[in-house]
């Protein structure tokens, strides 16, 4: 089997232009090999770029939040918050902050609450191992004084701490 084909190049050039067919195919594969390096040259530098920007970002950041600090702390001026553009010193906004965030009413009633119920768990407990050692110390020397126990052993049970 035999196949016969026959290419009409006249679609595709046009011998009136002043380059012949050869030169039209080295100028497309050189453009071609060009728009490819290009590319390939591209890809690689912009890499190179961004490796080298995120490096300096990186290398400054530091002092960049340093600086920043320092401005806002000289100035003393802060933003009121994100939504407005107003200015207010920066003790104004500490204590806004504060009151925002932990010291309403209810947080300061329950702050307020767990110190005092702890304070008072905490005396009652002492109080309680006080009188229990005072009334243990009194029914001894009862004992002891009224002859129920041998010699001394008053003097060992008062002298042991609980």
């Amino acid at each position: 089997m035999k196949i016969n084909v026959t290419v009409d190049l006249d679609d595709f050039f046009s011998e009136d232009n002043e380059t012949s067919f050869s030169e039209e195919i080295k100028n497309d594969i050189s453009y071609r090999v060009k728009s490819e390096l290009y590319g390939i040259f591209k890809k690689e530098m912009q890499d190179k770029f961004n490796t080298g920007i995120i490096e300096e970002i990186r290398a400054h950041k530091d002092v960049l939040f340093a600086e920043t600090i320092a401005k806002m702390i000289l100035e003393n001026k802060i933003k009121k918050q994100y939504s407005t553009d107003e200015m207010i010193p920066v003790a104004q906004w500490i204590n806004e902050e504060l009151e925002r965030s932990t010291l309403n009413d209810r947080n300061v009633n329950e702050i307020l609450s767990k110190l005092v119920k702890s304070t008072v768990e905490q005396i009652s407990a002492e109080l309680k191992n006080r009188y229990d050692l005072l009334f243990a110390s009194q029914i001894v020397t009862k004992l002891n004084a009224n002859g129920f126990l041998k010699e001394d052993v008053a003097k060992i049970l008062l002298s042991i701490p609980s």
